[in-house]
């Protein structure tokens, strides 16, 4: 479903029709119920980003970088060189949106803020102006195969790999250095970072992002930068270290994706049974079909972080057809939130050795526990404690370090077990909520899975209680930092526009923000929701200004409905619908200052916010 998302939108029902007077920025809406330690973290941030790996400028060379792209943006047809030569690239052929655009992607995917994803067949981007005297070149590459081509400076001069062994064509006695050191040798899956110098400079005049010639790159791309020095080895390093470590306190999030084969957010709308409907987010092109055939099939519900796969219990799942990046592993990982409704023996994902029978990896529901098992069912380890309890979400998962198979329950390591064996890449399915035989049980399972991921590699304990506390970004993000024109753009990477009416720019808390007067209002019509509510949980956050005293004024809410959060007479009030009762009244914030702003709802409990501090709750 749908509806109109309002941003400083006249209220109605039961309140005065009365529109935000003040300044607006950096609205954010998640469907996670934030902790208190985050909404404080956040308010305490010096930064414009919400809670995201931040950029150091990696090479402090006297002349400095000549063109660089972060791929920030998150939306759009263009990424911004972000010096002052503003030689700006092109998604695609052409500005409009088309077949050849790489992908936006989120933080979590990403190392610094979001970055492009190339799916090898035509996805490229292109800077039009020439760079002149081009010495070094560094970027962030995590492509899915060992062959590729990444980039073209001018046709003649490019980089590319093959077998794992990059090589750089046109450029004048070459450094090619990875993750700091001197070395051509990348893997497939994993980040790492390139610089390659050449002693003669290259003029770049037909710069190409994922293709050289008629050839494409299949992977992720980030944080690409172009000196007119040939770097020093100590600068290389500096710079790799700058990335590879944290920014203003926030942790990096690049073991998220380091290593992942297989991510499915189940966050599609619908599911019909069609091929490739259920979308592999690792760049592997894993995509899965819906399949069931007693009371319909497998399909997308809400769920724990936006809409998760229900399965009915009798023989639904969701099928991967087979693909050699999904076993042969002589290390692994498999973890996914799970909500079941019965304390039974259930499949819920599997690998199959073949297309009817035997295990290649598994991890099952044993009643109220899991187990997990490698290569056949000599070894079956299992959870103690019956911790994993019906009508409750659970994250659970699986690593093995090729020697020892490890269970973990909502973050916390329970069981080990020695296992050492050999996995061979086999022909089977992958099958999640379901086993797959020629006949007798299937063990279909009975509930929701959501955000299931697959890693090549054993995450580390510390990984693991990360990836528990992890929450995806924001449904939506609106900065105004445009500081022209009507269209407010939503930087989660979701394209919910806004269009705003009457309100004018001004300077924000940060960047740019929006002054309204009463009548002026932001309109986002196609926000994933319904008219009443948002989920069953979620947040909503944005700094305001406040120059006079506020007396039932919206700051965001659905149309023709009762708000998310308004100011009442007293102070910051907030409504949820599932509850239908508002929370109790907070004093005032000192007007004529920027205050941040957080409501948050967890099923029946609504929490508000000011400046990082709880201020109430209600039920």
């Amino acid at each position: 479903n749908s509806a109109t998302l309002d941003l400083a939108e006249s209220l109605t029902n039961s309140l005065s029709e009365n529109g935000w007077e003040g300044w607006l920025d950096e609205v954010q809406i998640d469907n996670t119920a934030r902790s208190s330690n985050w909404i404080s973290a956040q308010y305490k941030s010096e930064s414009d980003n919400f809670i995201t790996y931040g950029h150091i400028e990696a090479h402090p060379a006297t002349d400095g970088p000549i063109a660089s792209w972060k791929f920030d943006e998150n939306q759009g047809q263009y990424a911004n060189d972000s010096t002052v030569n503003k030689h700006h690239a092109t998604l695609g052929a052409t500005s409009g949106s088309s077949s050849d655009d790489p992908t936006w992607q989120a933080n979590s995917m990403c190392i610094s803020g979001s970055c492009l994803s190339f799916d090898g067949t035509n996805d490229y981007a292109n800077v039009a102006q020439t760079v002149q005297r081009v010495k070094s070149i560094g970027f962030w590459i995590k492509p899915i195969s060992t062959t590729t081509n990444i980039l073209s400076l001018n046709g003649t001069a490019y980089i590319s790999a093959s077998s794992g062994t990059l090589s750089a064509t046109g450029f004048d006695t070459p450094t090619i250095y990875v993750n700091g050191a001197v070395s051509s040798t990348i893997t497939a899956n994993s980040w790492q970072y390139v610089v390659v110098t050449t002693a003669t400079a290259i003029n770049a005049s037909a710069i190409t992002l994922g293709k050289v010639s008629t050839n494409y790159y299949q992977g992720f791309m980030d944080e690409v930068t172009l000196y007119n020095v040939a770097l020093s080895a100590a600068q290389v390093k500096s710079g790799y270290n700058a990335n590879a470590g944290t920014v203003l306190g926030t942790k990096s999030e690049v073991f998220l994706s380091n290593g992942l084969v297989g991510y499915w957010k189940t966050d599609e709308a619908t599911w019909s049974g069609t091929l490739a409907e259920v979308i592999d987010s690792s760049g592997n092109g894993n995509h899965g079909q819906a399949a069931g055939a007693t009371g319909g099939k497998a399909y997308p519900a809400a769920g724990k972080f936006g809409n998760a796969g229900f399965f009915d219990g009798v023989d639904d799942a969701i099928l991967v057809p087979d693909n050699s990046t999904l076993d042969g592993f002589t290390s692994m990982s498999v973890f996914f939130w799970a909500k079941p409704t019965v304390s039974t023996t259930k499949e819920m994902v599997i690998k199959h050795l073949s297309t009817t029978s035997d295990i290649n990896w598994e991890l099952y529901q044993s009643g109220s526990n899991i187990a997990g098992r490698i290569v056949g069912t000599a070894v079956t380890c299992t959870s103690t404690g019956s911790l994993f309890t019906t009508n409750a979400w659970h994250q659970v998962g699986m690593t093995w370090n090729g020697v020892n198979i490890y269970i973990f329950i909502d973050g916390t390591l329970n069981n080990t077990c020695a296992r050492s064996a050999t996995m061979t890449n086999s022909v089977g399915n992958l099958s999640i909520g379901r086993y797959e035989v020629s006949s007798g049980s299937n063990y279909p399972f009975s509930g929701q899975m959501d955000e299931l991921r697959i890693y090549n590699r054993a995450l580390s304990a510390k990984e693991v209680s990360d990836l528990y506390s992890w929450a995806p970004g924001p449904v939506g993000y609106w900065n105004f930092d445009e500081g022209t024109g009507t269209n407010a753009n939503d930087t989660s990477g979701n394209n919910y526009t806004g269009v705003i009416t009457g309100a004018t720019w001004t300077e924000g808390k940060y960047g740019q923000a929006l002054n309204l007067d009463g009548n002026d209002y932001i309109s986002v019509s196609n926000f994933p929701a319904s008219s009443t509510t948002l989920g069953e949980t979620g947040t909503a956050e944005a700094w305001v200004y406040l120059p006079t005293s506020q007396t039932a004024k919206g700051v965001f809410g659905f149309s023709a409905n009762k708000p998310l959060y308004y100011f009442g007479s007293d102070g910051p009030q907030a409504y949820n619908a599932d509850v239908n009762e508002y929370s109790a009244n907070v004093t005032m914030p000192a007007l004529s200052q920027w205050h941040y702003i957080s409501y948050v709802w967890d099923n029946n409990t609504i929490k508000i916010y000011v400046d990082g501090i709880l201020r109430t709750s209600d039920t």
